[in-house]
Parts: C-alpha cells; sequence; structure tokens
C-alpha cells in the first residue's frame, strides 16, 4: 500500500471518518463486554469467562492499537 503513497497528500480509504467510526464502535463494544464478562466470570466463578472476558480484551487492544496507527502521518505507519 505505501508503495503508492510516496507523498505526505496519500489518503486511502483506511483513513476514512466512516473507518474509523467502525473501529472505535468495535474497541466501546469489546471493552464493555470484557467488564461485563469479568463480572460474570466474578459471580459465577467461572474460568471459561474469566478466559473470554481476555479474549474480549485483546479485541479491544487490537482496535486501540489500530486506531493509534492509523492516527500516525502516512510516512511514520
Amino acid at each position: 500500500m505505501s508503495a503508492h503513497c510516496g507523498d505526505s497528500q496519500c489518503s486511502t480509504k483506511l483513513d476514512s471518518p466512516a473507518y474509523r467510526k467502525v473501529l472505535w464502535v468495535c474497541l466501546v463494544t469489546n471493552a464493555v463486554m470484557f467488564v461485563m464478562q469479568i463480572v460474570a466470570s466474578h459471580l459465577a466463578h467461572s474460568v471459561a469467562l474469566l478466559a473470554n472476558s481476555l479474549d474480549f480484551l485483546s479485541d479491544a487492544a487490537n482496535y486501540g492499537i489500530s486506531l493509534f496507527v492509523l492516527s500516525m502521518h502516512i510516512t511514520t505507519r
């Protein structure tokens, strides 16, 4: 992708506000599900729910990193 993007005015579909909005929705959804499953796992004394909550945490972290990278200048990416 960056091979065709040599100058600083290059923009991609990944820079669109709609794409960022989808990433934010996914980030918030995964973070909420993480918190809900942490609570549920403690109430139910379930290790399986605890493990699944960590999966939601890792997904939320992935979306957070993606948003961070998209905020960087194209040459830094």
